[in-house]
């Protein structure tokens, strides 16, 4: 008997159709190119800022130059970033509850799993590509634009500051299949972005003026300095010190990807299209 011809068919094929077809939908939705849009301005914004930075600088004494400090810009970028690449994997899947898609792409693909799986796929290489692309050129040209001028974000060596470039990349794409999850869970594009804003915007405020201890032990949990403990370094910013190791802080990194997504895939399961 021919081996070819009794050959099952694999449990990559159909995912690997599903991904093709969720791919598609990515490059050709408004939305994709409304977010990618919205990245490239929140980098060009911050360039901006040392741009300005640049023109206060020397428009200092020079007794008072070198008091001036600009928080790092690739941290800056970070939050902009997350919340317009996370708007991006929220409609990954509201939108198709909205213009009722959702019941052909659950037909294409009767096995649910296999739709969040490719969903999760795309929107992790696109956020992965965008975050990691917007970091880098927002970090190094902060530095070209500021040159030798001592500004803060520019003073430590460039082989100490990329490990950090990178985990915050990474770190975009975590909060979008974060949301990507709770989104699939919640059905819901407005619930889903607010749950976003206050992941990335407002949990860190809150924290920060939450009395010591509570203050670092919340801020060391939050996505946004998670990249710091990741590479073992330490922010020194007065609101937050690592609490956590590099291997635990890529633990709670995996653990905000994944879990979201798993619960969406348990609502996905239970419910009608």
């Amino acid at each position: 008997m021919n081996a070819e011809r009794v050959r099952p068919v694999g449990v990559l094929e159909p995912l690997a159709g599903a991904v093709a077809a969720e791919w598609v939908k990515a490059r050709t939705a408004r939305s994709t190119r409304a977010a990618l849009l919205g990245a490239v301005v929140a980098v060009a914004a911050v360039v901006l800022v040392a741009v300005a930075a640049v023109n206060t600088w020397e428009g200092l004494p020079a007794e008072r130059q070198d008091d001036m400090t600009v928080a790092p810009l690739d941290r800056v970028v970070v939050l902009p970033l997350s919340i317009a690449l996370g708007v991006l994997a929220v409609l990954a899947i509201t939108r198709e509850y909205t213009t009722g898609m959702i019941r052909v792409t659950l037909a294409a693909v009767p096995h649910r799993g296999t739709v969040l799986a490719a969903k999760a796929l795309v929107v992790a290489a696109v956020t992965l590509a965008a975050g990691l692309a917007g970091v880098a050129a927002t970090f190094f040209l902060g530095r070209w634009i500021a040159g030798d001028r001592p500004l803060g974000f520019n003073s430590l060596p460039l082989e100490d500051e990329l490990p950090v470039v990178l985990a915050q990349g990474v770190s975009v794409m975590v909060v979008a299949l974060a949301v990507l999850g709770v989104a699939t869970l919640l059905r819901s594009t407005a619930v889903s972005i607010v749950v976003l804003v206050v992941l990335v915007y407002l949990a860190p405020m809150i924290a920060m003026n939450l009395p010591a201890p509570w203050s670092h032990r919340l801020s060391s949990v939050l996505p946004s300095n998670l990249p710091y403990q990741v590479v073992g370094g330490v922010d020194t910013g007065p609101a937050f010190e690592a609490v956590l190791s590099p291997l635990e802080a890529v633990a709670l990194m995996a653990c905000y990807a994944v879990l979201p997504l798993l619960a969406g895939a348990a609502a996905l399961h239970r419910r009608d299209a």
